[in-house]
């Protein structure tokens, strides 16, 4: 019996029973590359990551004294030079003469944005596999290969890369923030467990039935099928047992699974239990124990659920009430955190309410998506199972969150202003480009104002302050440190005016000196989150489901169409401000429109009386409806004005539930296919793109997914899945069986654009288009017209918030130097998802 490190929360051991197969070697030491090659710094823009200066990293050997431009740096070039590992076993690349001070007065934090590259080699014994485990890094290369790491992760530790070295020397570039870790350990075992896991608390003398998501790590070269993973039950754990099959687990991959863990509630007098798993593979068994935390009744706890996102194990963590009583009615606290922080860690900063809950989502991860996208899914998924779990009130639900958090409460409550009483965000930023701007990046520097302007379609969702006037019927309390060093105040006064310009219920404090993270004597709790004014001032509003009058603007019906009992059904121009402002005053129904082509009023007795009711829309001539009972009245515009009419929409259509950009192809479950139709090196961009895509959504998301070869799709995963696509035609034969009824399409080694042939050669497409065969889900194709091409047809990843990718981009290889300026044609689909001149640029 050999004992494994430490990846979950105690000892990991390997019991071998025999060896049905045989898996490349592990190295047997530790390797810490000595000596790096390091140049920099080079200027990089917010959210965007382009230095611009190296035409291409394959096969690159840097030399001593070779010099590279940089904007950054006095005299405008820097060489490379050699940087020796420290004492504490970290490479720190120092930078001489550049005027950091003087570029951060002028720019600000965004001025002084950067990264460097890095190379260091190694002689190795064999062909052999094993860990790498780093800080402060985005990614790396070994030999050419390409392989993910953890930047945001540095912290916790738990991103560990399996990785192929060869025989002899070994070489490895990356990117880096000038200080950073690389060490390469040996592997003890062909599956690993991470030290990454969903799990639930467990409460004293209560028993448990619920999901944890546990991270597996597959450090072979080989596609594992049939693995078991179950959860030992015997006399001694008092877990019942559970089996699961894994199959499809890709080589030196990670796979998020789902085991179900239940107790019979007597654990004894103990606060942590440790959770038996057995992985049984070819043979050989490999035992873990998985600490669980135990808590008190009436402590705070985590609860997991599964997404309907992507059907993985995620957890929210729940302060109960004081003195709870079953049979009672109560409000509820839902708070989101700020980054790098955790839903159990956000609970712990309040203190106990007798009228309400305290529940805190995720965001997916302690970075996650800013609360927007899936961050703000993850939110809602979480308040839809409190409310299915707990008593709760529905008209006492608040919103409220602290920095990233705070952020958050102003893009989820104006795009969902009628599910709250009341919000209060908490050193809340207004949107990323003014939070830490964009100025230097590449993109803005040299797109072309109609090329940028598609990106920045995607991007006004999230932009609050345009949404402000959706909280007619939503109070807020705004509260900021007067000194905050990490969200300036001029956010909060930015909200704060503009809400004064609307006559809106707001509370607005503003507390002198205090900083980003505050505390104050005499207030239970975390004083920035939990302080009393805060507290008693949500406590006082109730929400009216039924408000007289309800203004409602919108940008991207995918995102929220509806607001009370006003809903926009269809708009007239995609990704135009849409606004509707209705009015019931008793048996008349006032409506002004603005960019919208369809929309539903919902007539509730709350408001009207049964009979005779009158529709004025847009200042013209009253619309009669009679009904004897109150029901949902649709509009349709035709010919300019507007009639009852219900859409009968034909398929394909875009709907508020089936719309883009691309970005909606990972809202519901969905499965990476790459290519095996095509020759070796193009087989191999198709299927590292996919496998890298699935390390990133487990990376940023906590998500998982099915990757799978274009030969083993089926019917089923057809019915019940968006197909994310890597390769084209002549690639993957999944891409060539929907190709042809694309928009877009590869045809002969160019890209044809409905029926123009693009002239330019080396094109790379991304399209999302529902799927030809069929209609109900998504296709979404990353390719490239020539294998030139398919080397960065995965350019625009779009799995971060803020990422900005309409429904369809082509591009050439300037995108690698200037961002969206190397893109050719760019935009979206019209409601009918047809090419419409009036919603794409074509260079």
């Amino acid at each position: 019996m050999r004992r494994l490190s430490q990846f979950i929360g105690v000892i990991c051991v390997f019991i071998p029973i025999a060896l049905k197969c045989a898996f490349l070697e592990s190295i047997t030491d530790t390797i810490y590359p000595q000596k790096w090659l390091c140049v920099g710094p080079f200027s990089v823009g917010t959210r965007e990551g382009i230095t611009g200066v190296l035409d291409s990293i394959k096969d690159f050997i840097p030399r001593e004294g070779d010099t590279l431009p940089s904007l950054l740096a006095q005299g405008g070039k820097v060489c490379w030079k050699w940087v020796e590992l420290d004492s504490t076993k970290k490479i720190a690349v120092k930078y001489e003469n550049v005027w950091w001070d003087t570029l951060q007065d002028i720019y600000g934090f965004a001025g002084v944005g950067n990264t460097s590259y890095c190379w260091s080699s190694f002689n190795n014994q064999g062909r052999k596999r094993a860990i790498v485990i780093t800080k402060g890094i985005g990614g790396f290369r070994i030999n050419n290969q390409k392989y993910p790491a953890g930047i945001y992760h540095s912290r916790k530790d738990y991103i560990k890369t399996p990785v192929v070295l060869e025989d002899g020397e070994n070489k490895i570039f990356l990117a880096s923030r000038g200080k950073f870790n690389f060490k390469i350990i040996p592997v003890d075992a062909p599956i690993l467990t991470i030290n990454n896991y969903t799990a639930p608390d467990i409460i004293k003398g209560e028993k448990l039935s619920a999901w944890i998501g546990i991270t597996l790590l597959n450090t072979t070269t080989k596609k594992l099928n049939d693995v078991s993973v179950s959860i030992k039950g015997n006399e001694h754990s008092n877990f019942k047992k559970y089996e699961k099959k894994v199959n499809n687990f890709l080589p030196l991959c990670v796979k998020k699974i789902a085991l179900k863990i239940e107790t019979d509630g007597d654990l004894g007098d103990t606060n942590i239990c440790f959770l038996p798993i057995k992985i049984e593979y070819s043979g050989e068994i490999y035992e873990d124990s998985i600490k669980l935390r135990v808590r008190e009744k009436g402590e705070s706890y985590k609860i997991t659920f599964i997404s309907d996102i992507d059907n993985s194990v995620q957890y929210f963590a729940v302060l109960p009430p004081a003195d709870f009583e079953e049979t009672k009615k109560y409000g509820l606290i839902l708070t989101i955190h700020g980054a790098s922080c955790e839903a159990q860690g956000q609970v712990g900063c309040y203190s106990k309410k007798d009228w309400a809950f305290v529940v805190a989502p995720t965001n997916r991860r302690p970075f996650g998506f800013d609360w927007q996208d899936w961050g703000r899914l993850d939110a809602l998924e979480v308040l839809k199972e409190t409310k299915m779990r707990f008593p709760i009130d529905e008209n006492r639900i608040y919103l409220t969150g602290h920095s990233m958090g705070g952020h958050g409460v102003w893009h989820i409550g104006t795009t969902h202003p009628d599910l709250f009483a009341a919000i209060a965000p908490s050193a809340g930023w207004s949107r990323s480009e003014f939070y830490v701007p964009w100025i230097m990046q590449k993109s803005n520097w040299w797109a072309e104002p109609s090329q940028i302007a598609y990106r920045n379609m995607v991007l006004r969702e999230d932009h609050p302050l345009i949404f402000l006037e959706n909280m007619l019927n939503l109070p807020s309390f705004i509260l900021h440190g007067g000194a905050d060093e990490s969200v300036p105040t001029i956010h909060a006064r930015l909200f704060m005016k503009y809400l004064k310009d609307l006559d809106y219920d707001f509370k607005y404090m503003e507390v002198p000196g205090k900083k980003h993270w505050w505390s104050e004597k005499g207030i239970e709790g975390t004083a920035c989150v939990n302080h009393p004014e805060l507290m008693n001032f949500l406590k006082s509003k109730t929400r009216n489901p039924y408000p007289q009058k309800v203004i409602f603007r919108i940008t991207d019906p995918g995102l929220n169409n509806r607001c009370y009992w006003v809903q926009i059904d269809e708009q007239e121009l995609l990704y135009q401000d849409s606004r509707i402002e209705a009015m019931m005053s008793q048996d008349t129904v006032y409506v002004s429109t603005q960019n919208i082509k369809g929309f539903t009023i919902e007539l509730a007795p709350e408001l009207l009386e049964y009979g005779k009711i009158n529709f004025v829309i847009d200042k013209k001539s009253p619309l009669h409806f009679s009904s004897k009972k109150l029901q949902a009245v649709s509009f349709y515009k035709r010919k300019g004005k507007f009639i009852f009419k219900t859409a009968n929409y034909k398929k394909p259509h875009k709907t508020p539930k089936f719309y883009g950009p691309i970005k909606r192809a990972y809202f519901t479950p969905f499965v990476l296919i790459y290519g095996t139709q095509g020759d070796s090196s193009s087989n191999k961009v198709s299927f590292d793109n996919a496998w890298l895509e699935a390390w990133t959504w487990w990376k940023r998301g906590n998500g998982v997914c099915e990757v799978l070869p274009d030969s083993e799709v089926t019917d089923s995963i057809i019915k019940n899945y968006n197909l994310i696509l890597f390769g084209g035609p002549k690639v993957n034969s999944i891409t060539r069986k929907v190709n042809p009824s694309l928009p877009i399409q590869i045809r002969n080694g160019y890209v044809y654009f409905g029926k123009t042939k693009l002239p330019e050669m080396d094109l790379a497409i991304q399209e999302i288009y529902p799927n030809p065969l069929n209609p109900d889900k998504f296709v979404l194709l990353y390719a490239g017209a020539s294998k030139k091409a398919e080397k960065f047809c995965h350019f625009f990843s779009t799995l971060y918030s803020a990422a900005g990718v309409p429904d369809f981009v082509i591009y050439d290889s300037q995108v690698t130097k200037k961002g969206w300026a190397g893109t050719s044609v760019l935009g979206f689909f019209n409601q009918k998802w047809e090419l419409d001149e009036r919603l794409f640029y074509k260079k």
